[in-house]
């Protein structure tokens, strides 16, 4: 499975952005869950994919089988706060590796596999879910303030 690059930007999706100053901080944490969401994407299909071998990019040939190529999320500021999250192809995207017996191996028995490090994708799926746990308590505690500034006015 093959991720497409493209970007996460929810500050235009939102209908309430403009309606309620206390909504108005809603795409922050909104965009952060949905960033969250995305680097776990990621990480999990590199997991998935990080055993498969393509054919290495020297032998060539009409045959050739491509490798996997790993994803990275990169998340960068969004215009009026939040972030935004894309997909950026790992650089390089296969490592050698020496499987005489799979069926994609070249001549020396070498094969294409994904730049993948299961632990770092580990550590990436963890840090996603801390941070996507911080975003919903940013949400619920607007939700609360929210509630509170309702009975205090009624």
């Amino acid at each position: 499975m093959l991720l497409e690059c493209d970007s996460i930007v929810l500050e235009r999706a939102l209908p309430w952005r403009d309606t309620s100053p206390m909504s108005a901080i809603l795409p922050i944490p909104l965009s952060g869950l949905a960033a969250s969401v995305r680097r776990v994407d990621a990480a999990a299909s590199n997991i998935a994919n990080a055993q498969s071998a393509g054919t290495p990019s020297s032998a060539g040939g009409a045959s050739a089988t491509a490798a996997y190529q790993p994803v990275d999320v990169v998340q960068s500021p969004a215009a009026g706060g939040g972030t935004v999250a894309a997909y950026r192809p790992v650089a390089p995207a296969t490592r050698p590796s020496y499987e005489p017996d799979s069926p994609v191996a070249d001549a020396d028995g070498m094969v294409a596999e994904p730049n993948v490090d299961v632990s770092a994708q580990m550590t990436d799926i963890l840090t996603a879910r801390r941070s996507y746990e911080a975003n919903l308590k940013v949400i619920e505690a607007a939700g609360r303030m929210q509630d509170e500034a309702l009975r205090i006015v009624v």
